[in-house]
């Protein structure tokens, strides 16, 4: 699933609304969290 059919699903009209919301909550854009998720699993 892209970051646009998350923000999407999420009712977000707006990409840029919800990664920042994402990145306050969580302390990263979405972008950056699933290169982590990924680079964790990877290991």
């Amino acid at each position: 699933m892209t970051i646009d059919e998350v923000a999407t699903a999420s009712r977000f009209a707006v990409r840029r609304t919800f990664s920042r919301l994402f990145k306050e909550k969580f302390g990263l854009t979405p972008t950056e969290f699933r290169e982590a998720a990924s680079a964790a699993t990877n290991n």
